[in-house]
């Protein structure tokens, strides 16, 4: 009797707990089902998911910007895709575009980032709405117009001794100017940015470190694209944090090296106790000077932000100014009255007079803008939104709205023939109505990327004192249309950047 009763109660509790399963299983599936219908639900078109992985498979094929470019092409300036079960929705429609732009939070592409060190958390992309307002406050002063005139004279010495001196050393040769261009960059961060001299083309741990960082995907790994497809399985993220915790403390992360780099330099400085006019300095006299992590991730952050950046945008510049002979031309006749101007010097507080200058670097940014897939908002409350087709679309609070930088850039909706190098295109009686929210290489709104000004000042002062002193022409191996690598969140030259150097300074 004892054991029909003990074999009956085993019954029991094997069918409670086997429903139990299944009601968890229902419970999911329904939850899931809400979840990869969620787009369609809102009407935002696009194609159908697959139930677990969404497309990420389709995603994970294809360059992103390509992936974006085929989905507008089909589906319209406003539509949407899942990567694992995270929707994301693009957006290349200006009106739509400049209604989201002043939205303050910054969706991660990979909850908890695609490189899960916690430190990284820290960065300032990467905070809360409130603590990234507060540090944003403290990084602005890094970058304000006192700041970066400060800078110039390092910015010259660098510009001379690393980079002309490395021209000087190849003019009249074929050279592949894009890796003295990188080299130049990391220098000039590393000076500007934290008062010491890097010595990037000679130290290739520091190179490879770097390279890693910038060829991350966004679901390069097997743990990554699981936890994107079960992002409520919290387990997952915290493997994902271990494991990038034992990478670092097993030396297995080359990327480390430039962690190890930036901790290095923070600690000299402290330890010192010299004191530098520089973007260091700025956060170690401000109120996170006792978080060291948040100094080194954002000391981290500025190497990673202007690295490629920078130095890609001046190799996309440069190649279009050897494939345009007569556009180098007028930028050189443009030098020659600046340098007879002042003395027969690159004037750093008169480089916004070099107007065509500006107007190319300006279409170069259009036609290659460093920063592709960045520029991403998320609402605090959900928006109906009208296209100019009259449907109306309800854009989700929380969810990812990517600006479709690239594809805007290149539309022929906004630009006449958008493939074609036109730097007057930019002038004031020639621009689309739209033209401030279709062109915007840096990004709009409260989170324009901080490093604009930057940027607006080492790009043309750079650009003009090279071709105050040689110009480029083709050689074999420039590109007529330069190949390029698309990577999460940058474009950069895939084969270099090929020219032959010749010396020819301006006579004035």
């Amino acid at each position: 009797m004892m054991t029909v009763l003990r074999i009956s109660m085993f019954i029991f509790l094997i069918t409670v707990l086997v429903a139990f399963i299944l009601m968890k299983i229902v419970r999911w599936y329904f939850f899931r089902t809400r979840r990869m219908r969620l787009l369609q639900d809102l009407n935002i078109p696009g194609p159908r998911p697959h139930f677990i992985f969404g497309h990420m498979k389709e995603y994970n094929s294809t360059p992103n910007v390509i992936w974006d470019s085929e989905m507008i092409d089909k589906y319209g300036p406003i539509c949407g895709y899942y990567i694992g079960a995270k929707p994301v929705i693009l957006i290349a429609d200006p009106n739509l575009a400049n209604q989201i732009r002043n939205f303050e939070e910054r969706p991660r592409r990979v909850p908890g980032g695609i490189n899960p060190d916690p430190m990284r958390a820290k960065m300032l992309g990467n905070l809360s709405v409130e603590k990234w307002k507060r540090l944003r406050a403290i990084l602005n002063k890094s970058f304000s117009s006192n700041m970066i005139k400060s800078f110039t004279p390092t910015v010259a010495r660098i510009v001379d001794q690393e980079l002309m001196d490395a021209i000087r050393a190849q003019h009249s040769a074929e050279v592949n100017i894009y890796p003295l261009l990188q080299n130049f960059t990391f220098e000039l961060i590393s000076q500007t940015g934290f008062g010491v001299h890097a010595n990037f083309s000679g130290n290739s741990d520091l190179r490879a470190a770097v390279e890693e960082e910038f060829s991350k995907n966004a679901s390069n790994s097997w743990l990554t694209q699981l936890f994107l497809c079960f992002p409520d399985m919290t387990i997952l993220q915290r493997i994902r944090i271990w494991h990038q915790w034992m990478k670092i403390k097993l030396g297995t992360s080359k990327s480390t090296e430039l962690r190890n780099f930036c901790e290095s330099v923070q600690q000299e400085r402290l330890r010192s106790r010299s004191r530098s006019r520089d973007i260091l300095q700025v956060m170690l006299d401000s109120e996170i000077q006792d978080d060291d992590e948040k100094v080194l991730a954002n000391s981290i952050l500025f190497y990673e932000a202007a690295f490629e950046t920078l130095s890609a945008g001046l190799a996309f510049t440069i190649h279009l100014l050897t494939n345009n002979e007569q556009a180098q031309r007028i930028v050189r006749d443009e030098i020659r009255g600046h340098l007879q101007e002042n003395e027969g010097r690159i004037c750093a507080d008169r480089i916004s007079n070099l107007k065509y200058l500006d107007l190319v670097i300006k279409e170069s940014l259009r036609m290659y803008p460093p920063q592709t897939t960045f520029i991403s908002r998320s609402g605090e409350r959900d928006l109906d939104y009208k296209n100019e087709d009259g449907q109306i679309h309800t854009i989700p609070k929380g969810v990812h709205l990517q600006i479709c930088l690239y594809q805007m850039h290149h539309s022929s909706k906004f630009w006449d023939n958008p493939e074609m190098f036109r730097p007057d295109r930019h002038l004031d009686e020639q621009k689309h109505p739209d033209y401030d929210v279709v062109f915007q290489p840096f990004g709009k709104g409260k989170r324009r990327c901080i490093g604009y000004s930057y940027a607006k000042f080492v790009m043309p002062f750079v650009l003009a004192t090279i071709l105050s002193q040689y110009t480029f022409s083709q050689s074999p191996k420039t590109e007529e249309t330069i190949e390029v690598l698309f990577k999460t969140a940058t474009m950069t030259p895939k084969n270099g950047c090929f020219a032959e150097i010749n010396f020819d300074p301006i006579a004035f």
